[in-house]
Formats: C-alpha cells, sequence, structure tokens
C-alpha cells in the first residue's frame, strides 16, 4: 500500500524540502519549528524530493540528472543512488517503487526501491511533465505542455493523458484520499494559485488556493503544504487557514514533502443497533450511532451504506459522516430506523469506510417483523 499511514508517527514525522539556494535537503518539525536548512548537505540543484518510511529521496538536476538517498535521520547519503534516469526533474515512491519524471523526453520512468530493475520507459507520451505522484491505486502527473493531470494504473496501463483538464500549466502535484492538488503557473495565462479536484478528477476548483505561489506540494492527514517564494507554506485540507510564510526563511525550496501521518480511529458509540420488533411495513423510531475520531490524527471517512441480505429493511434516516472528515476528538452521527417486508428476523450490517488501518467499521442491524 502506497504512504502507509503507520510507517511514522507523529512525534518523528517532519517537513523535508529540496532547497536549490544551498544545495541541501532541508528539514523542519511538523509545527515549523527546528528548522534545519542544512540537514542533508552535498546535493546538486536538488528539485524533487520524497520520503517513505526509510529513507529520503530526491533529484539532483545539476549536471547529469541523478536520484540520491539518504536514511531519515540525514546519515548515509549517496548523491548518486541511479543514474541513467534522463532528464528527471521529480520523483516519487510507495511501498514498492520509486517513479521520476523525465521531462524533457515526456516519460515517466519506474525501479525498484532498492534501484534494480529501472525501466525508463514505464509511461510515453506525457506532455512536459514535471511532477508525479502515487497513491494506493493510481499514477498521476502533471503536463505542463498540454495544462492536464495525466493517470494511469499502477502496473502502467489505462493511461489517460487528460485526466484532469486545468487548462493552465500544472506544476507541483499531491494526492491523498480526499482529493487531487496541483499548483497553477503564471504561464499559458494563469495566476498564480493552487487547484483542486475530487479523486474522481471531478469537482475542479482552480483557485483552491487563490493568489497563492507555489513550486512542489505534499499533503497528509491534516494538511497540504508548498513550497513558495523562500517559504513552506501550509493550509488545511479544506483550503482554511492557508498561512503562505508557514515556514519563513526556508532559502529557494524546489519541492516540498512531508511524512505520512497515522490515520485516525473509527469509534462507534455501539457495536450493534437492535430495532426489535415491528409490524411489516411498519417504521421504527430512529436510533442513532455516533462515530467518534479517537486517534491522534484526521479521520476521513467514506460513503456509508447498509449492506447484506436484509439491507433493504433498513433505513439511513440521516447521516452527517459520508465523505467528511474528523479532527481527533470529533464525531458524526448516523440514524437508522426499521422497516421490515416480511415477518422474521432481518439483519444486515452499516458499512462505514473510512482510512482507518483497521479498515472499515462495521455496525450490525438487527429487527424482527410480524403480522
Amino acid at each position: 500500500m502506497a504512504a502507509c499511514w503507520l510507517l511514522a508517527s507523529q512525534a518523528s514525522a517532519y517537513v523535508y524540502w529540496a532547497n536549490e539556494g544551498t544545495n541541501t535537503i532541508s528539514r523542519a518539525n511538523l509545527d515549523g519549528t527546528s528548522v534545519d536548512t542544512n540537514f542533508i548537505a552535498g546535493a546538486n540543484a536538488p528539485r524533487g524530493v520524497a520520503v517513505d518510511g526509510h529513507h529520503i529521496y530526491w533529484v539532483n538536476v545539476g549536471g547529469t540528472s541523478k536520484i540520491a538517498r539518504a536514511n531519515l535521520d540525514g546519515s548515509e547519503a549517496n548523491q548518486s543512488f541511479m543514474t541513467g534516469v534522463g532528464v528527471a526533474v521529480s520523483l516519487t515512491v510507495d511501498s514498492d517503487h520509486i517513479y521520476w519524471v523525465d521531462g524533457d523526453a515526456g516519460k515517466i520512468g519506474r525501479a525498484s526501491l532498492d534501484g534494480s530493475d529501472p525501466n525508463p520507459n514505464f509511461i510515453t507520451g506525457a506532455d512536459e511533465p514535471t511532477q508525479v505522484r502515487v497513491d494506493s491505486g493510481y499514477l498521476y502527473w502533471t503536463n505542463s505542455g498540454s495544462g492536464t493531470i495525466g493517470r494511469a494504473d499502477l502496473s502502467g496501463s489505462g493511461v489517460v493523458q487528460n485526466f484532469i483538464d486545468t487548462g493552465y500549466s500544472p506544476r507541483g502535484l499531491a494526492v491523498n484520499g480526499g482529493g487531487i492538488y496541483w499548483s497553477n503557473s503564471n504561464g499559458m495565462g494563469a495566476t498564480a494559485s493552487i487547484g483542486r479536484a475530487n479523486p474522481d478528477g471531478s469537482g475542479v476548483d482552480q483557485n483552491f488556493q487563490g493568489s497563492t505561489t507555489a513550486t512542489g506540494l505534499a499533503v497528509d492527514g491534516r494538511y497540504l503544504y508548498w513550497a513558495g517564494n523562500s517559504t513552506i507554506g501550509r493550509a488545511d485540507l479544506d483550503g482554511s487557514s492557508a498561512s503562505p510564510s508557514f515556514i519563513p526563511s526556508a532559502g529557494v525550496p524546489a519541492a516540498v514533502a512531508v511524512d505520512a501521518l497515522p490515520a485516525g480511529t473509527a469509534t462507534p458509540s455501539s457495536p450493534s443497533l437492535d430495532f426489535g420488533r415491528q409490524l411489516v411495513g411498519g417504521l421504527t423510531d430512529p436510533q442513532s450511532l455516533t462515530v467518534t475520531n479517537s486517534g491522534s490524527n484526521n479521520l476521513q471517512v467514506g460513503l456509508v451504506d447498509v449492506e447484506g441480505g436484509d439491507s433493504r429493511d433498513f433505513v439511513i434516516a440521516s447521516d452527517d459522516c459520508s465523505q467528511g472528515t474528523l479532527a481527533p476528538g470529533g464525531t458524526c452521527t448516523i440514524v437508522a430506523r426499521f422497516r421490515p417486508h416480511a415477518p422474521g428476523n432481518s439483519a444486515a450490517t452499516l458499512a462505514i469506510p473510512s482510512n482507518d488501518p483497521a479498515g472499515p467499521l462495521d455496525v450490525r442491524l438487527s429487527g424482527g417483523g410480524y403480522q
């Protein structure tokens, strides 16, 4: 699974950026403190930067492009970890592979995490790609030439070069389960801004963060980060509480990455709802189920539904959980009712999907019909 939520605890999570001004990889705490602009020295015009649970990766674009790697504590930096990557300008990683953009050739390359089995032609036909990102199901990249976001399956099949038509010149890119974010440059008539779309490509908002000059983007379970003019900016995932100078005096940041935070924890007020006996065709009084995020980070809830053989006998009367985000300690409520269609016992499951690594929250529903 890409970007496993459990690999980095909040206590050891950081924001990283490729600092072209100092030829270093810089780092700060998630609250913006303890800025270290010389965290990893010896880079050569670094651009892209990525992090997983074991290593930090970046692209040295000075001279001949190379992919570099170091341990999470900055030790054992290898400035030539991978060569032969064309004119690489950015990269991303998941639990199995490194992906990089060859901007001049219009290609996305891929290799194993240890640098073996490189395939510089993993995806071809991109139009001046500048950034690549990956989630658990897809690979995405910016086509700055055609003003689109491309997408493909992790196998490299199902390539759609115009998955999102931005209309501008997208540069930076970030994805998570809640959305796709990109930075619009001042080219092609665009005003500098950050755009956003839903995971399926719908709901395009070119001014999600308006008048924001950004190059690289990164996202975790709580915030969106961007590399700006000598600063690292940050905003909540809904675009509120924007702080363009969240980390000031960041040098010349060209790209930004952030450790993945653990997901929230979905805790129900009851493991089951029993509606008792009800006349066939009648409707019981409503019963409420409260879902609490008992974890330390945001809980992203999917579409709540009733599943199982007798699902038609149970009705969701109201639901303020679906497609919502619960902050730590936050709650939402689902109200259900029972309307049997035939005599006998009925059972179904109230399925509440989320990014909780324990999986969907299943609450048993039961009741009995009589005539």
